[in-house]
């Protein structure tokens, strides 16, 4: 063999490299020196006979690829080979071991670790004997770890809302089995085991998620399941470090006592405590039952102002004034009994005008319920649609909880009315059901003068644009959509308006919706110069600001501060980003900025925590009704918070 005979690449050496690691065999024992040297690879010579190499040669080792593991995360290999001499595979190889060097640093931080361990045909006990008795380090197996297939196949059954049984459906594991014949598919009760540790550790991550957040307003309601358990929620909603807007939820706790005010208030507090947050919350929103009411007071966290939710009370305005109208039109003469006394609506004016719209509502509500139990009519219309190349779209039927399904219903009708009209003229049985032009104008005027109210249901039912600040601008859009000069200007179209308004009016007083108005300079302009005080009635203000990593200091501040902080965040000019803003000038105005995050994230309804329990709904069914309380919690704990924490 000549010298610059390469050896073969089964014995895993190479010679003449520029740049080698050394090796340097004396007698039978193994030493290692490491250095960089120009390697001399003329002087090396390779016996094909025996596969000795020489005392004293250089070269380098091509590690094969190995399956990486967790403890190669904490050791550095090296490509060298020891050698023992005359020790040969049964081939008559040179039997090749190699080294790696701990890069943690030692307990006591006095350096790295930088022990130097040999391994061979790439066993890696002697690393994580290592890693456990010296750096208490386990990398045994996790089958919780977030990058585990099974803790996949948990999320997936959580978040499709699927039961654990589903595992067990023989072309399921067919289809595993198809993509990984090694994977084994774990057993129900496996998984059912697994979403209990799951949940303890997002709960855990979610404590400290929220110790340095300084204020946090909840959401709340009740709820009975299709197995007659009652549940109460419990959503926060606050800002991170980086001024975001976050919602999580809290739980979905099982009741038992009933829905008592004291009842449902312990039941909070617990919840309060289990996370920490009892001293961090400020307000609370929920329905407008009197219960809630007195558990807010039972609990001592202040509702907004009384704290009422707006999307309840525009169904309730919305809701009124239909009922209202069609209560006139069955007794005319009769006085109407609303829900107080607040106000007595005549109907003289614009009774021929009601008749109508009631009539026309009326054949409405039949119309979607026949679409809806009807086969033919659907597809009929559908083809008719088509046909025309409209959108395929369907009637909406009525539920009475939603006052937005009367106008989806009576928008969806009008703009099909022509294929209805020639789908009911061709049945003898539903031509009754036809729409004059006159019914058509009606409902055409109430859909323009409704429009303003269903936009502002849509937005305050949004989780990232529902909250308290749009309470007073909300009621003053309405006075103005309802003011004589808007719209239109028909007798229905008065008449309508002149009815919302005054239920607008009655919920306004009854919830002291706008009674701050008058006294506050940043909510009237009008009143600004009438409300502020002189300079020489400055006082001394102490005003609790919190910072979320350093403990509440009360901080005396002077009224000219005040003032003059007041009135140049009022000149500045507002980004269309109301968090960006709060972001970028939280030193500019720091007395301002924790008002901000006091009541920006208020919200304005409980639609968070309505929402929840119709979610609960797809994971407790008629086919899944045995699935316990404690299961429900954990698991829609996991569905609403899996992806945020």
């Amino acid at each position: 063999m000549s010298q610059s005979q390469k050896i073969p690449r089964s014995q895993s050496t190479f010679v003449n490299d520029s740049i080698t690691k050394r090796v340097r065999v004396d007698n039978e024992n193994t030493i290692v020196e490491l250095e960089n040297n120009q390697a001399h690879s003329s002087n090396s010579r390779v016996n094909d006979s025996d596969s000795i190499i020489s005392e004293g040669s250089d070269y380098e080792i091509d590690e094969p690829e190995i399956k990486i593991s967790k403890c190669w995360e904490h050791f550095t290999r090296k490509k060298l080979k020891i050698i023992k001499i005359g020790k040969l595979t049964p081939k008559g190889k040179i039997k090749p071991n190699k080294i790696v060097i701990c890069k943690l640093q030692k307990k006591n931080n006095n350096g790295p670790c930088g022990k130097v361990l040999s391994y061979k045909d790439n066993s890696t006990g002697k690393m994580i004997r290592h890693l456990t008795r010296k750096h208490s380090i386990s990398t045994k197996k996790n089958s919780e770890s977030e990058s585990d297939p099974i803790n996949y196949l948990l999320m997936f059954i959580i978040t499709a809302s699927l039961p654990f049984r589903c595992i067990e459906n023989k072309f399921f594991k067919m289809f595993c089995e198809s993509l990984n014949p090694k994977f084994k598919i774990p057993s129900r009760q496996h998984l059912a085991n697994l979403s209990s540790k799951f949940y303890n550790d997002k709960k855990e991550l979610m404590k400290k998620k929220i110790e340095n957040v300084s204020i946090i307003n909840i959401t709340t309601d009740c709820w009975t399941s299709i197995q007659n358990f009652s549940y109460v929620s419990l959503t926060g909603h606050f800002l991170d470090e980086n001024f975001l807007p976050k919602y999580l939820l809290f739980s979905i706790r099982h009741i038992l006592g009933g829905h008592s005010a004291k009842n449902i208030g312990e039941y909070l507090l617990g919840i309060f405590d289990e996370f920490g947050i009892r001293e961090k919350v400020k307000f609370i929103t929920t329905d407008n039952a009197k219960t809630m009411a007195k558990m807010a007071s039972y609990i001592k966290i202040e509702r907004i102002p009384s704290y009422i939710s707006i999307g309840h009370i525009i169904h309730l305005i919305i809701q009124n004034c239909l009922k209202s109208i069609k209560d006139n039109c069955k007794q005319a003469n009769d006085e109407i009994d609303y829900e107080t006394e607040y106000a007595k609506i005549t109907f003289q004016s614009y009774s021929n005008e009601f008749i109508i719209f009631n009539k026309a509502l009326k054949k409405c509500c039949s119309i979607a319920t026949l679409y809806n139990h009807s086969t033919i009519i659907k597809e009929k219309l559908s083809m008719l649609q088509k046909d025309a190349g409209k959108n395929l779209h369907s009637i909406i039927q009525q539920v009475p909880t939603r006052w937005n399904s009367v106008f989806l219903m009576v928008e969806r009708i009008i703009e099909n009315f022509q294929f209805l009209n020639v789908l009911l003229a061709s049945d003898t049985k539903q031509k009754r059901l036809e729409l004059n032009s006159e019914e058509i104008r009606v409902l055409k005027s109430s859909i323009d003068i409704l429009k303003p109210f269903y936009g502002i249901t849509c937005q305050i039912s949004s989780d990232k644009s529902n909250t308290s600040s749009m309470i007073i601008p909300t009621f003053t859009f309405i006075n103005k959509v309802l003011s004589p000069t808007s719209i239109n200007n028909d007798d229905f179209s008065e008449g309508l308006k002149e009815i919302l308004e005054i239920f607008t009016n009655f919920y306004v007083k009854k919830y002291s919706i706008l009674e701050n108005q008058q006294s506050s300079p940043v909510l009237n302009k009008k009143t600004q110069s009438e409300n502020q005080l002189n300079d020489s009635q400055a006082v001394n203000l102490s005003i609790n600001l919190s910072d979320s990593s350093d403990e509440e200091n009360e901080i005396e501040v002077n009224w000219r501060s005040v003032k003059k902080e007041l009135n140049n965040y009022i000149l500045e000019s507002k980004q269309s980003d109301v968090f960006n803003f709060w972001k970028t000038n939280a030193i500019k105005y720091p007395i301002l900025v924790e008002y901000f995050k006091t009541y920006a994230l208020a919200p304005a309804t409980s639609t968070a925590s309505e929402r929840l329990f119709k979610r609960t709904g797809y994971q407790v069914w008629d086919r899944r009704n045995k699935i316990s309380p404690e299961r429900v919690e954990q698991i829609m704990f996991l569905y609403e918070n899996i992806e945020k924490i």
